[in-house]
């Protein structure tokens, strides 16, 4: 399980590397190929880098902010 977890972590970090890499890994992977537990995150990865109005690496404020926005927990409970 930890090996996995490694191998997810690294599909990550290569996702948040560029939006380039973000839309190649998103070519062939979805997010079912990730661990449950961090599945969300390739999600908003993947969302934050389709979003046309953001063209480059999002640094760790500009994640939490769009975490907090789309995925709290009240909005996760309106939307689904």
């Amino acid at each position: 399980m930890q090996a996995n977890l490694s191998l997810d972590r690294t599909m990550l970090a290569y996702a948040l590397h560029s939006k380039q890499f973000a839309m190649e890994l998103s070519n062939f992977i979805t997010y079912e190929y990730f661990q449950t537990r961090i599945q969300w995150l390739y999600k908003a990865i993947i969302n934050h880098f389709t979003d046309p109005k953001f063209k480059e690496i999002p640094t760790v404020t500009i994640i939490e902010e769009y975490l907090k926005k789309n995925y709290s927990q009240s909005k996760f409970i309106e939307e689904g």
